[in-house]
Parts: structure tokens; sequence; C-alpha cells
């Protein structure tokens, strides 16, 4: 992190949050996380700032050079449930938070986390970022409005600039954390070690770009040293290539069941009647304009990610139960 001193996570307990703190502290940064508890409690280096969900901020915030705003809400249909505290969560937090930011000679840049679901339906073969964007869900509506308050607070002087990654289907993270309709691939891998079901709606021919949660990191990483190229920039974050939903689970169906010697298997089912349209989507991210400017490139393939996470996700379960 090239001339950069203090950085504000926000969300530092998450799946990304977690590791990406850990990289910058790595690196030097003198770091404070935002979040609703302290998952850094035993690093007396990192700064814990308090934040409970759906409240304004009460304590003071630090002078910063770069915020990384990871914080959100992140399930459509949590979000379809209580569309006003979804705003609340996303919007109106993250409003709060920026006008919290204390009087600075030089504004900090923010790095924000969107998603691949900004583009809706995903119509054609690879989405860069001249595709219209389409949301589909409330959850993706509040957070591409988040993105535009954000980036007027550029137009008006309160940041210094903002940088959005539109990331691809997240995976890697072996911990059972995630709520029940986020993290797909990692609690396919958890049930299958279990010797559970795993449930395939339709026929499961959707494909996906599979971005391993350690690549993503990176991602965030290398957007903080592009902070003063443009004051106002969104990319796309994934792998580029597709990975058919299906395959996806036959591969981790057949690494379980070879690892733990029990029989989970892959059944299909249909989709419910609540689930939205969107599950149908074919989505794969060209990230060419952020790799040509960046340089970063995702290191881990999807077969060998998901092999990975199954030995980890079976040492972490056999040291759980000893």
């Amino acid at each position: 992190m090239e001339n950069i001193i203090k950085v504000l996570v926000t969300g530092a307990s998450g799946q990304i949050g977690r590791r990406l703190v850990r990289k910058l502290m790595s690196q030097g940064s003198e770091v404070y996380t935002l979040s609703t508890e302290n998952y850094f409690e035993n690093e007396p280096s990192v700064k814990f700032i308090k934040k409970n969900r759906g409240e304004p901020i009460i304590e003071k915030l630090p002078k910063v050079d770069l915020i990384f705003h990871l914080a959100s809400q992140t399930s459509a249909y949590i979000a379809r449930e209580s569309v006003a505290r979804d705003i609340e969560t996303n919007l109106i937090d993250s409003v709060h938070f920026i006008e919290k930011l204390p009087n600075q000679s030089q504004p900090p840049a923010v790095i924000y986390a969107g998603s691949m679901t900004a583009y809706g339906m995903g119509r054609v073969e690879s989405i860069d970022e001249k595709v219209e964007i389409d949301p589909q869900t409330f959850y993706d509506v509040s957070k591409l409005a988040t993105q535009l308050y954000l980036e007027q607070y550029v137009r008006e002087g309160l940041i210094k600039s903002c940088v959005t990654l539109r990331l691809a289907n997240i995976y890697g993270d072996n911990e059972k954390t995630q709520s029940k309709d986020r993290g797909f691939v990692d609690r396919s891998i958890w049930n299958a070690i279990e010797g559970k079901e795993l449930s395939m709606y339709g026929d499961g021919n959707y494909l996906r770009d599979y971005l391993h949660i350690d690549d993503a990191v990176e991602a965030f990483n290398c957007a903080g040293k592009i902070t003063n190229e443009d004051k106002i920039k969104v990319f796309n974050v994934g792998t580029g290539k597709g990975t058919v939903l299906r395959s996806a689970l036959e591969q981790i169906v057949e690494g379980a069941n070879a690892l733990t010697g029990k029989k989970s298997r892959l059944v299909s089912v249909e989709f419910p009647t609540a689930a939205y349209n969107i599950e149908k989507r074919n989505s794969v991210a060209d990230a060419s304009l952020f790799r040509n400017l960046t340089g970063w490139s995702p290191k881990i393939d999807f077969s060998k990610g998901i092999k990975d996470g199954i030995a980890k996700t079976y040492a972490l379960i056999d040291q759980k139960s000893n």
C-alpha cells in the first residue's frame, strides 16, 4: 500500500474484511476497524470502533487516508422481507458513516464493495463495465444507491475518490458463518462433508464466475493503489471463466465423498415460488479493465480452490469434534 498510513475497514468481521485487515497489517498500515464485533481483540495494534447495525455511529471517527467500505447486509431475501430495514442498513448507515468523517485537508479515498448482480440476468457471454446495470432485487437497488451517494460525496468534496469493485461469486471461506442464502459454495462443501444431500434448483445449468476469497482480498489491496487515477471508477472483478453450477456441485460431492467415505449426493429440486428469477442468471465477469490498470489477476483455479476448501473444512470439522 504505497504511501497509505492510516486505513479504516468497515465490515471488518466479515469474510473478506477479516483477511483484508490481516493483509493491511502485514504491509505496515495503521488499521482501524468499524464493525458490529471486534474480531481482532487479540491484536492490540488494530483499533476497533463499535458499530451497532441499523444505528448511527456514536464514536468519533479517526482521520484516515483510505477506507475500504465492505459493511453490508448481503441477502436479497432479507432485503425483501423488510425493504426499509435494508435501506437503513446499507444506504443510511453508509451516509451516517461518511458524514461522521472528520474534516481533513486531504479527504480519504473509498474502495466500495459492489456486486456483479447489479447487471441483472447476464444477457451477454462476458460482462464488462459497459453493460447496462439492471438490478433485479431490492438488495441490488440499495447497493447501487449507496454507490451513487458515495460518488456524489466525491463531487461534494467529502471524500477524495470512490472506486467500486463489482465482485463475482465469492467462495473460499471455510468457517460456517454465512447466512442461509449467501456463501453457497462454502455451505455446500460443509454439507457434503457431513454427508448431507446438496439441493440444486432446476437443472443447474447456470453459468457462474467463482472468485476465491484470497483473490478478492488481493483485488481490494490493488485497488487501494489506484485511488489517485480517477475520482470515480467502477471495475468488475472476477476470473473471466464460467463454471456451470451443476458442475461446481458435482465437484464438491465427488471430492467430499472421496475424503470422508460418506455418500453425499446431488439432488434436483424445483425452484421455490418465492425465488428470485436472478437465481437463473448467467454471469461471467470481464475484469480486463481492472487487470490492465493494476496488474491484478486471479491466482486460484476453481478446481484447486474446491479441493483445498474441502480439505480445510474437513480439518476444521474434525478439530471441532475432538
